[in-house]
């Protein structure tokens, strides 16, 4: 049996503050989606997606731990993220 591949693709357009909004992220996550749908099985394919207001900190982390989670020796869990970074200072 082919090995899994559980995939947690986040694209994010849409920010509250419209200064900050981009445009081509959501666009992105579908690429990469229907990318993975062409070379996968949908038997070997577990893919979720995140988008915009549902891509929040609490919604990613969860999905992390519980989607990506389920991944064991010999499949590959896939993180794709798409939209703004963050800085933080380091000591």
């Amino acid at each position: 049996m082919a090995a899994n591949v559980y995939a947690l693709l986040a694209g994010i357009d849409m920010y509250p503050d419209p200064s900050h909004r981009l445009a081509g992220c959501v666009g992105d996550v579908a690429a990469v989606a229907e990318w993975l749908r062409g070379r996968l099985s949908p038997r070997q394919l577990h893919l979720e997606t995140l988008l915009d207001a549902d891509a929040t900190r609490a919604r990613f982390i969860d999905r992390v731990r519980e989607h990506l989670g389920q991944a064991r020796a010999g499949d590959t869990a896939l993180l794709y993220y798409a939209g703004h970074g963050s800085r933080e200072r380091a000591p």
